[in-house]
């Protein structure tokens, strides 16, 4: 888990890779990880002896009015997503995720319009961030 993970926030845009993803509304991103385990002593008591985080893995989702334009991304090649959103005091700010391929199409979920309160249908792809040797969560996920 890592700061502002697991929670969706409206957004103004989204390129991937420089080409602008028409009909972005939402976006979230999640942090996972493997962990692997030494269990010690079989007669020990207590938990393991050692838990180790051996890897990480970054999914995020976005989600839009336009299926056309997000099912376009699904199979596409791995490139930076590069989200827009308003940060605080309505400052542009962006959340940049390194290498990103999109598998799944979410489909059409219904969600509350913040402007209107009325239901608005949404579709959405889900990508994973591929990680490269060297690479680490701080080079995976850059906001500014």
């Amino acid at each position: 888990m890592a700061a502002g993970d697991l929670v969706p926030f409206m957004c103004s845009s989204a390129k991937h890779p420089t080409e602008a993803v028409a009909g972005i509304r939402a976006a979230a991103i999640i942090v996972t990880g493997v962990t692997g385990e030494d269990p010690g002593p079989a007669g020990a008591v207590g938990g393991p002896a050692e838990v180790l985080l051996q890897k990480q893995r970054i999914e995020v989702t976005l989600l839009g009015n336009n299926p056309n334009a997000l099912r376009a991304l699904v199979g596409a090649a791995a490139a930076n997503l590069v989200i827009g959103y308003k940060g605080a005091a309505g400052a542009s700010e962006t959340h940049t995720l390194k290498n990103v391929s999109f598998a799944d199409f979410v489909g059409q979920l219904e969600v509350r319009d913040p402007d209107t309160g009325g239901p608005v249908s949404m579709f959405g792809v889900r990508g994973v961030g591929q990680w490269g040797a060297a690479d680490t969560l701080a080079l995976m996920w850059l906001t500014a």
